[in-house]
């Protein structure tokens, strides 16, 4: 019968333990205490590590609870329009995540100047403009009168004095040319007082409404103003009678020139009052004619009317109406007109650009 050999048992792996302290081992070396510091170090490194897992879940749930808020304040301010809104909240998570070094986090926003920012508010006037108009006592037809417009203002912000618009409310005549514009005010400025005058002549006589309109920057602004005083005025008669004459543009000013009337009854030549005070009007019914007011004893359907200019360029018209207050423009050239010999009978009105078959001419 032969014999059986058993094998020797394999001895089983070393641990890493075992081989740490095999390694360790020395002779004189305390190994149980050298184990006992090791149990104690593995020890040491669990608890860091659970303390480490338990930041990260602080902080991952610090960031879960801002994002709700944000949600939720989200949801207070935005408008809806008549739908509905479903809100899902993030749910944590069960497991442990590892340990995360997390950065801190800045947010800002930006609201446009549009939402929830009031429009700056105009600026209002702290002192109105004030004013006063005056003309000298008997204002008469044909002679030229001043009206004086006293204004002051406690905080006038425009840059000169206001400008003026006046209507005179002549049935015949206006004023040459309006006002130029003025600019914008936007700021309080300083008190300034004035005078402002204006010259008119009217045409006929009676009750007159004087309207005058003063404004500063045009009534644009914060600090502009804008005002209408109006005086009454009696323009009384004169002894004669009136009548408006004017000219085209291409003639020189009639407020100047000499004026001559040749009577249709064939008559002396009558030497009118010199205008030499210059007015600047213009017909009312078309502003491109310059005007002025001549009277005289009489007007008379045929009469001939002369205006010579300083240069002693000349214009002329054959009357054909002798209303007082009529209008004429002339319109012939030259300084020798057709002047009338004879007298044209009253129920004969010629035209006023060319004379009656009854006149002949002859040298003045």
């Amino acid at each position: 019968m032969s014999e059986v050999v058993l094998p020797e048992p394999v001895a089983p792996d070393s641990t890493r333990s075992e081989q740490v302290v095999e390694e360790l081992r020395e002779p004189g070396l305390d190994l149980p205490a050298a184990w006992r510091r090791l149990e104690s170090e593995v020890a040491g490194r669990r608890r860091r590590r659970l303390v480490s897992a338990g930041v990260g879940l602080v902080v991952i749930g610090l960031v879960a609870a801002g994002a709700w808020m944000v949600g939720q304040r989200g949801d207070d301010v935005e408008t809806t329009s008549g739908g509905t809104s479903t809100t899902t909240l993030p749910v944590p998570s069960t497991s442990t995540p590892e340990a995360i070094a997390v950065a801190p986090v800045t947010t800002s926003s930006t609201v446009p100047a549009s939402a929830g920012v009031a429009p700056p508010v105009e600026p209002v006037a702290r002192s109105p403009l004030g004013a006063e108009l005056s003309v000298p006592r008997g204002v008469r037809v044909g002679t030229p009168f001043t009206l004086a417009i006293d204004w002051n203002d406690a905080d006038h912000a425009a840059a000169g004095e206001p400008t003026v618009e006046v209507e005179w409310n002549d049935p015949y005549l206006a004023p040459a040319a309006a006002e130029p514009p003025p600019s914008s005010c936007g700021s309080a400025g300083s008190p300034r007082a004035g005078r402002i005058e204006r010259t008119f002549r009217y045409s006929t006589a009676g009750s007159r409404s004087i309207v005058v309109r003063l404004q500063s920057c045009s009534g644009s602004g914060g600090f502009a103003e804008d005002l209408t005083v109006e005086l009454p005025v009696d323009v009384g008669a004169v002894s004669g009678t009136p009548l408006v004459a004017a000219v085209d543009p291409a003639a020189g000013d009639p407020d100047v020139a000499e004026a001559v009337r040749y009577p249709a009854d064939a008559g002396g030549a009558q030497t009118l009052a010199n205008r030499s005070t210059a007015v600047d009007q213009v017909l009312r019914r078309d502003r491109g004619q310059r005007a002025t007011v001549l009277v005289a004893d009489s007007w008379a359907a045929g009469d001939v009317l002369l205006l010579q200019f300083p240069d002693a360029s000349c214009r002329w018209a054959t009357l054909g109406s002798a209303a007082g207050g009529a209008a004429a423009v002339l319109t012939q050239s030259g300084c020798q007109p057709e002047r009338p010999t004879t007298t044209v009978p009253s129920t004969t009105a010629p035209s006023t650009t060319s004379t009656s078959s009854s006149t002949t001419t002859t040298s003045p």
